[in-house]
């Protein structure tokens, strides 16, 4: 009997179907390992870990990765997978994450879990506005005429448009989320990158292949998953803001393989390079003032 019969060959790696000849690439470092060994589970170029290495036919096609064969179309259980796992072992994540296969995946995932994070704490902060507003005229009701109270009407339209204008620019907000959000990525990424450089010390050329402007676009896209919490009613945007903050110091310490103080550089470096630029302008404007307090005094 057969063993391979409805299965397929095998090729190296061991999955069914894959041909012979076929070999794997860290997604790392781009390391080809040999077809006729087995696959091992640590890059030994970059350290990193080979799960969901790329798969290259023995004409150099690309046939895809380890994980991408356990079944297709399961994207809303993946994705939320992926969040689990950012959340709860975000140092596993960013060791096994690649660098280098494109932004499109890292960039749809972060503007889902930003709109996510954003429409629910909008549809929440409504819903208790809406709330207070119903108690807020059953009082009224209670302690007041609405027949005779005229300016009690006047206030009760008044609130009515305050709501319906906060409910406008909120959805608003909403709908260009995805756009501010993407365009946040893209510059915040440019800022860290220019940390990593200036940070993460060149051993060799394993380093400075790791530090790239996609790599720090990865990192900072899979970073925002916490802004998935602000969907938490009352301190559900601070939770998303440390929360950030945190998973992207793990993310440039794991992928960059720093330590923690220059992590935190790293994955502060837009605010800190925003708030020195602010500072020098102060500075000088402050030496301006005096300067011309200085001469106002000495003219009389």
């Amino acid at each position: 009997m057969n063993s391979d019969s409805g299965d397929g060959p095998k090729g190296p790696t061991g999955i069914p179907g894959e041909e012979q000849g076929a070999l794997a690439e860290c997604h790392h470092c781009g390391l080809k390992f040999s077809p006729s060994q087995p696959i091992p589970s640590e890059c030994p170029n970059c350290g990193f870990s080979t799960q969901g290495s790329s798969v290259i036919g023995g004409d150099g096609a690309f046939r895809g990765d380890r994980s991408s064969r356990n079944g297709p179309g399961k994207l809303i259980h993946d994705y939320f997978v992926t969040v689990w796992r950012i959340l709860i072992h975000p140092g596993e994540f960013f060791r096994q994450m690649p660098l280098k296969e494109g932004l499109a995946g890292p960039l749809a995932f972060a503007l889902v879990t930003h709109w996510l994070g954003a429409a629910l704490s909008f549809l929440w902060h409504t819903a208790f506005s809406v709330a207070l507003s119903d108690y807020a005229r059953l009082f009224e009701r209670i302690f007041g005429d609405f027949d005779i109270d005229h300016p009690g009407r006047t206030a009760q339209l008044m609130e009515s448009r305050k709501q319906f204008l906060e409910w406008f620019w909120g959805t608003g907000a909403i709908v260009a989320d995805p756009f501010l959000t993407l365009v946040s990525i893209l510059l915040t990424s440019i800022f860290v990158f220019a940390g990593a450089r200036l940070l993460v010390p060149s051993r060799g050329a394993r380093n400075l292949n790791e530090v790239t402007y996609e790599s720090a676009v990865r990192i900072v896209a899979f970073g925002m998953t916490p802004a998935i919490l602000a969907a938490l009613p009352f301190f559900g945007p601070v939770f998303s803001s440390l929360g950030i903050l945190i998973v992207t110091i793990i993310g440039a310490k794991v992928v960059y393989r720093i330590s923690l103080p220059r992590a935190v550089i790293v994955a502060l470096f837009p605010k800190l390079l925003f708030l020195g630029i602010l500072g020098l302008g102060l500075m000088v404007f402050a030496a301006f003032l005096i300067k011309v307090v200085f001469l106002l005094f000495s003219g009389l």
